[in-house]
């Protein structure tokens, strides 16, 4: 098996298929794993942070992003058609019910993947800087 990237999703899946017997090769272009999107986010896990970006909240945010650059979700002009297809699909989601639904299933994989880590970090014996009691 071959996994691109050596982030936190590309490690923890070569971990669990090499568990399953597969061998595993991982490629990363950085010089060491994580240094991407994995490491930017401090290393919390926070599965209350669910909320979907796809809110009714959005197209409004979207439209500004146009013209005032310090959103925090923007939007840029291209001449992708795929980037059409894409934000007419997000754009389908941005209803109350569908943010709604979405944020609780984006949860659940939250909760999930949070239980999936501390059955790694109790059958490897992993030891780390882990907090429960908050943030501060």
């Amino acid at each position: 098996m071959l996994i691109l990237g050596g982030g936190v999703v590309g490690i923890t899946t070569a971990y669990q298929l090499q568990k399953d017997g597969h061998t595993v090769t991982v490629l990363e272009q950085a010089s060491q794993v994580a240094e991407g999107a994995s490491w930017a986010n401090a290393g919390m896990i926070a599965p209350g942070h669910s909320f979907v970006w796809s809110s009714p909240a959005a197209p409004k945010i979207l439209l500004k992003s146009l013209f005032q650059k310090d959103q925090a979700l923007r939007f840029k002009l291209s001449a992708d058609p795929h980037l059409y297809s894409w934000s007419l699909r997000f754009l389908m989601q941005c209803t109350a019910a569908k943010a709604r639904r979405n944020t609780l299933l984006k949860h659940r994989l939250a909760v999930h993947s949070q239980s999936v880590l501390q059955a790694v970090v109790r059958e490897e014996a992993i030891q780390y800087d882990r907090t429960s009691a908050g943030i501060l």
